[in-house]
């Protein structure tokens, strides 16, 4: 039963590190054909087969290597007949060239090529790419969903990045087309649009009153710098939304009020 254990895991093991290579029939090669260079370490604090050997499961301190990629997590399980995959709980992936620094879940398919990764936080070198998304999901082709995600090419030790980018949902087609919905332009961590909003009202429109609607009424109004002087809850079909005032004056509100 060891040795069903380890075959089976090690096509687990090669799958999941190949990323969708590994073609849907293959079998693990004879234990004494596999070089030093493919050599796959698996620990976990249980390792269980189940179902004549189609259900696998790893779980505690899962880690597993192979050349110079490192896979983490707390549970790991598969399914060889549907060649479903999934990993849970504290997941990394450790790659020269590409970073899982972070993932709440992974499931994916082998033989469909889909899947999705929950609250991730991935890093690709090439380019400098962090992304962060609630939700990704990988459909057939090339295709890409993310869902309240942002990225940014700023490497920061620290603090905010000094630029990003951010939408509500981000679409990448096969073409290299990519679709956002709800999208902002951040720098420092202040949407650009925002701030621009209330730089132009104080520069280019001094004593005049000044509407504007939107659904983002937290973080967007705040970042207008502008303090408003009415402020009325409406909706744009389902979606809430604050339509508010601004009066510009020159120089000090306090001042004109004595004057």
């Amino acid at each position: 039963m060891a040795g069903l254990k380890a075959c089976i895991i090690s096509v687990l093991i090669v799958w999941i590190l190949l990323g969708f290579r590994v073609p849907a029939h293959s079998q693990a090669p004879p234990s004494g054909t596999r070089s030093d260079s493919q050599k796959i370490d698996v620990t976990a604090d249980q390792l269980t087969v189940g179902d004549s050997g189609t259900q696998i499961e790893a779980k505690g301190s899962v880690v597993i290597k192979r050349e110079e990629t490192t896979l983490k997590a707390e549970e790991v399980r598969v399914n060889r007949e549907t060649q479903d995959v999934e990993a849970r709980g504290n997941i990394s992936v450790d790659d020269p060239e590409w970073k899982v620094k972070s993932a709440q879940s992974m499931q994916f398919n082998l033989e469909k090529e889909t899947g999705e990764i929950q609250r991730g936080d991935l890093f690709i070198e090439q380019g400098h790419v962090s992304i962060m998304g609630q939700r990704f999901q990988k459909f057939g082709g090339q295709t890409y969903h993310v869902d309240e995600g942002f990225f940014t090419t700023c490497l920061c030790e620290s603090g905010p990045p000094s630029w990003k980018f951010s939408a509500d949902q981000m679409d990448l087609t096969p073409e290299g087309m990519g679709i956002i919905r709800n999208g902002y332009l951040y720098i420092m961590d202040v949407p650009v649009f925002y701030g621009k909003i209330g730089d132009t009202l104080k520069q280019e429109y001094t004593d005049t009153s000044a509407w504007l609607i939107t659904s983002d009424f937290e973080q967007g109004l705040k970042n207008v710098g502008l303090r408003t002087s009415r402020k009325i809850k409406v909706f744009n079909g389902k979606l809430e939304c604050r339509f508010v005032k601004y009066e510009m004056y020159s120089g000090s509100r306090k001042r004109n009020k004595t004057d």
